[in-house]
């Protein structure tokens, strides 16, 4: 008896537990979200950090030989490694490394001899004002071309302007934006010369490259907006907005673009990470002095401590940015919470 009794309550238990999580989540969606989603971002910034450091022992090349150049003697090269902490193993350096980060202390350039944290309030904030531009013209001009498209092209109206704005996006979301730079550059740079090609001298400076980013996201974007757009101007509200006589500008400023703006903004957020892998990218065609001519350079010096630091910084800061868009989409649609 007493082993039926112990079988028959294992599932009995095992029932009371998830029921009593379902009630959790019931009785506290948010906590249970939030609570998901920190754990979440600390479990992608653990495994960004030792990728990091990993990512960086197998790129080739000794750093201090390429310090002191060809000419110098084992004893010099070896004397460098032990300054810079690369004679001891591995596993040292990796507990090293992950405890110092945890204090944001990120050691000092190989090359520069100044501390990585000073590199990077320097430098990120560059990389941060590039890509905050591009993002804010992905956004403005993507949501404001898909939703008039839509409105253009809703039940089959305008079929080719329909058939010519999908050519022209479809175009633009597949020309890489290093491409885009280089004929930006030479084009309104060198020939026209309306913008500067190089450096950073205020807004002027920041408009091609901003389009580059921009520009390739924006062929995607537009055409999610549009057939988002589409299937609400489908919809059974709207045509009873419609035959309430509400204005046109009524119907799609508080109908129309709230619902098709969800998936837009899914899209936007996860575009994000493209939009900060191409700064890295064409930070270098234009000389921006952010993130990414400053880990091109250490890439090439083999700078451990700037790389790791780089790379970590720009993978948080997509996860951050990922982790803010899911929240932003669970305030705009609470119903979310209880599948999460």
């Amino acid at each position: 008896m007493a082993e039926e009794a112990a079988v028959v309550s294992r599932p009995t238990q095992q029932l009371s537990s998830r029921a009593g999580w379902s009630d959790i989540k019931a009785r506290h969606p948010w906590l249970v979200f939030l609570l998901s989603r920190v754990a979440r971002l600390v479990v992608v910034c653990a495994l960004l950090l030792v990728g990091t450091f990993l990512m960086v022992r197998l790129m080739p090349g000794d750093p201090a030989r390429r310090i002191l150049g060809l000419q110098a003697t084992p004893e010099a090269v070896e004397l460098t490694r032990h300054r810079l902490g690369l004679d001891r193993s591995q596993f040292e350096q990796l507990w090293s490394y992950c405890r110092n980060a945890l204090h944001l202390d990120f050691g000092e350039s190989f090359s520069q001899g100044v501390p990585v944290r000073e590199l990077i309030a320097e430098r990120f904030p560059k990389t941060v004002e590039l890509a905050a531009a591009a993002t804010m013209v992905l956004l403005i001009v993507g949501f404001g071309v898909g939703t008039l498209m839509a409105v253009l092209t809703r039940d089959g109206r305008r079929p080719r302007l329909d058939a010519t704005y999908g050519t022209s996006m479809g175009a633009l979301s597949a020309v890489p934006d290093f491409v885009l730079a280089a004929l930006f550059a030479v084009v309104f740079g060198l020939y026209l010369k309306w913008f500067p090609v190089a450096g950073d001298n205020g807004l002027s400076s920041l408009t091609l490259p901003t389009l580059a980013v921009a520009i390739p996201g924006i062929g995607f974007l537009s055409r999610v907006v549009r057939a988002e757009a589409l299937d609400v101007l489908s919809q059974n509200y709207v045509r009873t907005a419609r035959a309430k006589r509400l204005t046109s500008w009524r119907i799609y400023v508080r109908h129309v673009m709230p619902n098709a703006a969800y998936g837009g903004v899914t899209l936007a957020g996860v575009s994000f990470a493209s939009l900060v892998g191409g700064t890295v990218v064409v930070e270098q065609v234009f000389n921006w002095p952010g993130m990414g001519s400053a880990l091109t350079s250490a890439v090439v010096n083999r700078d451990y401590p700037v790389v790791q630091a780089g790379v970590l910084l720009l993978g948080a800061t997509v996860v951050i940015v990922n982790t803010l868009v899911d929240v932003l989409l669970a305030i705009v649609d609470p119903g979310a919470l209880r599948e999460n």
